[in-house]
């Protein structure tokens, strides 16, 4: 979740490039690569990440977190249930929940 967040924040191409990598292949939309890189666009900082909780079942995993970005003078959150997958040993993203 942390180097999600922090390829989010970074922004960049190869940032991009890391968030599709950790997409679980089955829940990639066609124009992820797309949806990532307005979603980066229209926010001007990320400022903390606050994980609520995280919870392992088997090859399966649940993360809550709160994520704060600005918006030019504005402050806003992002408050998600993330939802994961364990495959070869790496946690790859497959759903979020917005609370």
């Amino acid at each position: 979740m942390r180097s999600r967040y922090t390829a989010f924040a970074l922004g960049t191409a190869e940032a991009i490039e890391y968030l599709v990598a950790t997409q679980h292949p089955d829940h990639r939309e066609a124009n992820l690569r797309e949806g990532l890189r307005a979603s980066i666009a229209g926010i001007d900082a990320w400022e903390r990440l606050r994980v609520l909780s995280a919870e392992i079942d088997g090859e399966r995993g649940i993360v809550e977190f709160v994520a704060t970005y600005r918006v030019g003078t504005k402050r806003g959150q992002l408050h998600e249930r993330s939802e994961f997958e364990r495959e070869r040993g790496h946690w790859l993203y497959t759903r979020g929940a917005i609370r």
